[in-house]
């Protein structure tokens, strides 16, 4: 197919008939098309700066998509605006014409710092156009129900499933009992421990998670009613519970442990109640995995995914952008991939 670049335009999602925006979610991400589309402004954090997304059109007709999801760098005390690169798609009959460059290249002029969290075949496209990749980024997951994954077992039913899971009597913990607690009904003393613990660890960069991020992200999530968190004393998991095709999942999206034997300890408890209460599978992103031997130990199952970083060196450096610590789940997409 020829190309007229002259008929091509690149503009905000905002700026197109809703309808059609729909239409080319449907085709361009079928499998989630009505989550994102129904939760797209709180998805890509349009309230913080007034970023969105890019459309490509060509002739009027959307071909092409660029989401971001704005946040803000922590570095010294101040703050600086950056996006994560996510949702990117050209339709299948327009690849191989440069419009993926084109595309990216005017994504990357709507933020000064840019993020990724990808697949190992995504970094190659990224660094043609100046990115960096560190590899230290591990997802993590550990299997409670492995008949789940067995074809033929697989498709039995669940309860039958449920009955006969022998990691039931094989595979917990001799560590106390306890329960999560429900997010929506324990806010406030939620609330406290989490910002109390931002300001505690004293990181030199790191993702921004403050106020205005913790009321988008967090009390404004429209998947709030299924967020727990496991607790002891000033340590935490928080934790979003999810069944997907099936599967039901507990999808760590954050930890934040005052020591790493309360982490092992929440770490723990966590893979025993999922047992107990028949989920079948604990899943984490987690950039420092590398010097937890004993939390790998619990999550053993681990894929190596990419974090690139870029920024336009006018006011934070891609060095300094690369020593951002402690990224997980709760700060990019990679739950809400699931949330389907």
């Amino acid at each position: 197919m020829k190309i007229d670049y002259k008929k091509l335009k690149i503009i905000k999602f905002s700026k197109v008939d809703q309808n059609d925006l729909y239409e080319f979610y449907c085709r361009a991400f079928h499998l989630r098309h009505k989550i994102i589309f129904k939760n797209r402004n709180w998805l890509y954090g349009v309230r913080f700066f007034g970023y969105e997304p890019l459309l490509m059109l060509l002739n009027n007709k959307i071909i092409g998509h660029a989401g971001m999801i704005s946040n803000k760098i922590l570095k010294d005390d101040k703050k600086y605006k950056c996006t994560w690169f996510v949702d990117f798609k050209i339709l299948p009959e327009y690849r191989g014409k440069g419009l993926g460059t084109k595309l990216s290249t005017e994504w990357m002029k709507v933020s000064p710092h840019h993020l990724a969290i990808t697949n190992n075949e995504s970094p190659k496209v990224f660094k043609k156009l100046g990115w960096s990749e560190k590899t230290d980024f591990k997802r993590a997951a550990n299997i409670l129900n492995p008949l789940k994954w067995i074809p033929i077992i697989k498709n039995l039913d669940s309860k039958i499933l449920e009955e006969i899971n022998f990691y039931k009597y094989i595979k917990k913990f001799n560590v106390k009992k306890i329960k999560p607690l429900k997010l929506k009904e324990n806010l406030s003393s939620f609330k406290k421990i989490f910002f109390l613990n931002e300001k505690t660890f004293n990181r030199n960069i790191s993702i921004c998670r403050d106020e205005e991020w913790f009321n988008w992200r967090i009390i404004n999530s429209p998947f709030i009613d299924n967020y727990y968190f496991f607790a002891k004393e000033n340590s935490f998991i928080l934790v979003h519970l999810l069944n997907v095709n099936k599967i039901k999942r507990i999808n760590i999206l954050y930890s934040s442990c005052t020591d790493l034997k309360s982490e092992i300890d929440l770490s723990q408890q966590l893979v025993n109640w999922g047992i107990e209460n028949n989920m079948d599978l604990i899943w984490l992103n987690h950039d420092d995995l590398k010097q937890k031997k004993k939390i790998r130990q619990i999550f053993k199952n681990t894929k190596k995914i990419s974090f690139l970083y870029n920024s336009n060196e006018k006011i934070l450096k891609k060095n300094e952008i690369s020593k951002i610590q402690n990224i997980q789940a709760i700060d990019t997409d990679s739950d809400i991939i699931y949330s389907t």
